[in-house]
């Protein structure tokens, strides 16, 4: 019987995908079995009609212009991921489709399009799913469709689904859930053998056009590529307070003064991977969480290397004590050290009294402990199903990908921030019930609820959105509410659930709290004497600094030693460092042009697409100086476009003395080999010397180099 509509076709496939899978199990698919399976699909199902398109609206990422099916799809086998960006099962998911996409290309005939189909409100902005493309290096096209129509057209039902389609647009596979897709790696290289026999592969390519090299990319401006977490630690040398910094983006962990010096340590290479040793040569795979336990070990969740790793302050070498390094998939634990598999480990706290140390387990959706005396590592609460379920028995408890974690010594108490249902739980050390403090549904199985509403009377209608923080001090708990861009605070005398900072809107500004603005804070910290709040400001690329006694958030500026080598990304390292210094001598009311030349390597060109530009900052400026700057093609009065040769022109104070600036260069560039942008950062001292008399145009040529030769 000829199939009707688009609907059960995709159903059909569904029907077929489920017998063959679970008629194998977890055996490998044969060449035969798979044949067959692709026969049935052409001859029961068919292809999909010409209803079947890219919506309109939906937003195109790391491609140079939106597919089209008929233009470039056909003769190619296409795998749609449908994934939202907060799912930590989705998250699984991508390093297989990394790994397919690197053993089959797009030259194969293999196209994988991740159709964004989000969960929460945040998730739908362009901005927001373009920060997670980079954040994740997701390398294939995506297409952002926030009205989730193909969700609904497709009858998709949870995150992550796979739908595979033929050259000719059958749909062969519905994979459903984790463990189905999974299956993804046996399946593909039968199906692309199967129509490479028939030629119905064609080897043409559609326009691959990553984030990283396209319009409006956001390029990291600072030290810093979506920092998870912050944890408090102590000079294990003088007992001095230190700040630890999961620099997750870069894979690497940054250890300062609480002023911001990176004079301590950096630990971690740059480079993704999992290696033991000293603290140049280890290598982590975005660590999240952190905790600290007195007085030399920070233990680290390295969340995407399924394991806990230790960094020993006073020997300066990392090794690693929990996990095996691969994804677990045990609900129950028991083993000891490496012998035992973690899945997600999200963030973690300490419990030194206890010799425990809590995982926030996000990819079984549990709390686990490991103990720090024997090393034995085993699941503390949390059944393992998705859910916001609160009971006495830790056990039957249900979380929703846990994702923040801390230990309060005056409730005995480990709160909880349950992101997918949008919760602030806690979970009693005493008796170890579970309970919820705030937000999420009474429904332990509806994680859709959430919002942003406050309530300084009690508990009662508080909502947040996908909270991923959690710090606390005395009767206070502090949570980054991070898809509603805002600290809260929790008053667990009252249960009252208070905005503490941010308007609500993304963005980046410091100053009162009403006023400010955060990006997906992630991380959170609190000072010993309960003065300040570290936040990570995760999407921002930045740590800001809450002074809870004085309304004011402001931004830590990190800075760095000179010989920092240890990034291993192509963004440049900030720095306040002076490349050279330069002196003119100029008559009061006269003006500088600076003539810059810029000098680069072949192979390298400047970024078209994203303009470089030049910010001048004077050094000793007085409120009687006049500050414009002539001519400059922006919209500040201190900064301007630049373009190789123009002119910089500067006007100078009616006084006379002596007026130290800094000209920084922000350069964007390409290489013409591999395609890679990079941003880099060069600054130049110039001092005024202004006298009646001088010259009323000085003139400085100044050359740019970007790389030493």
């Amino acid at each position: 019987m000829e199939l009707e509509s688009d609907v059960e076709r995709i159903y059909r496939a569904l029907d077929l995908s489920e017998a063959i899978i679970n008629q194998k199990g977890k055996s490998e698919f044969t060449e035969e079995e798979l044949e067959r399976h692709l026969r049935a699909c052409e001859k029961k199902i068919g292809p999909m009609s010409s209803s079947f398109v890219f919506p309109d609206d939906g937003e195109w990422l790391n491609v140079a212009e939106p597919l089209a099916w008929e233009h470039h799809l056909k003769g190619k086998v296409v795998v749609l991921d449908f994934f939202t960006y907060c799912c930590i099962n989705c998250m699984h998911i991508l390093p297989l489709l990394s790994k397919l996409e690197e053993t089959h290309s797009k030259e194969d005939g293999l196209v994988t399009i991740g159709v964004h189909s989000a969960k929460f409100e945040n998730e739908k902005i362009r901005e927001n799913v373009e920060s997670a493309v980079q954040r994740y290096d997701i390398r294939h096209p995506v297409i952002n469709d926030a009205r989730c129509w193909m969700w609904s057209y497709l009858g998709i039902m949870c995150w992550p689904s796979l739908a595979i389609f033929s050259p000719e647009k059958v749909p062969l596979f519905l994979l459903m859930g984790e463990p189905q897709c999974e299956k993804l790696f046996d399946i593909i290289p039968h199906i692309l053998s199967y129509y490479s026999k028939l030629k119905k592969l064609s080897p043409s390519t559609h326009p691959i056009l990553l984030e990283s090299a396209s319009p409006g990319w956001l390029l990291t401006h600072t030290d810093l590529r979506f920092p998870g977490k912050i944890c408090w630690a102590q000079n294990p040398h003088d007992g001095s307070p230190l700040l630890c910094i999961a620099d997750s983006g870069h894979h690497r962990i940054i250890i300062a003064t609480v002023d911001g010096k990176v004079k301590v340590h950096i630990v971690g290479n740059g480079k993704k991977g999992l290696l033991d040793g000293s603290f140049k040569s280890a290598m982590f795979n975005s660590p999240q969480g952190l905790a600290y336990v007195p007085f030399s070990s920070l233990y680290v969740a390295d969340t995407e290397n399924h394991c806990i790793r230790l960094i020993d302050l006073h020997s300066e070498e990392v090794k690693q004590v929990a996990g095996t390094g691969e994804r677990g998939t045990d609900l129950r634990g028991g083993l000891k050290e490496t012998k035992q598999a973690l899945s997600s480990p999200w963030d973690i706290c300490a419990v030194p009294q206890l010799h425990l140390l809590f995982i926030a387990m996000a990819g079984s959706h549990q709390i686990w402990t490991l103990n720090l005396v024997d090393g034995k590592c085993q699941s503390f609460a949390g059944s393992g199903n998705e859910e916001n379920r609160n009971t006495m028995y830790p056990t039957k408890a249900s979380f929703a990908q846990p994702s923040g974690i801390c230990y309060s010594q005056l409730y005995r108490s480990l709160f909880i921030a349950d992101s997918e249902s949008s919760s602030i739980r806690c979970i009693s050390l005493d008796n170890a019930s579970v309970k919820g403090v705030v937000g999420g549904s009474r429904d332990p199985k509806d994680l859709f609820s959430y919002g942003d509403i406050d309530n300084a009377e009690g508990s009662q209608g508080v909502k947040l959105q996908h909270p991923l923080g959690v710090t606390c001090h005395g009767s206070k708990v502090y949570v980054a509410d991070t898809y509603n861009h805002k600290v809260k605070v929790i008053d667990m005398e009252n249960r009252s659930c208070e905005t503490l900072l941010g308007n609500g809107s993304r963005g980046d500004a410091i100053g009162e709290f009403a006023s400010t603005m955060l990006n997906e804070p992630g991380g959170l910290c609190i000072s010993p004497q309960g003065h300040q709040l570290f936040i990570t400001d995760t999407n921002n690329h930045s740590i800001k600094v809450a002074h809870l006694g004085a309304d004011s958030l402001q931004r830590l500026e990190l800075t760095f030693p000179v010989s920092d080598t240890s990034r291993g990304d192509t963004t440049d390292r900030i720095s306040d460092q002076v490349t050279s210094q330069e002196t003119v001598w100029v008559s009061p009311h006269g003006k500088v042009v600076i003539i810059p030349k810029l000098q680069l390597p072949d192979g390298i060109h400047l970024n078209q697409d994203t303009p470089s530009k030049w910010i001048l900052s004077w050094q000793n400026k007085s409120k009687n100086i006049p500050m414009s700057v002539m001519d400059a093609p922006s919209h500040s009065d201190e900064e301007g476009i630049f373009m190789d040769g123009d002119e910089i022109q500067i006007a100078i104070p009616s006084e006379e003395g002596s007026f130290p600036m800094k000209l920084l260069f922000e350069i964007f560039l390409c290489s013409d080999i591999d395609r890679a942008c990079l941003l880099k950062r060069i600054n130049y001292g110039l001092e005024a010397h202004v006298k009646e008399g001088e010259t009323q145009i000085a003139s400085l040529h100044l050359p740019i180099v970007v790389f030493d030769q």
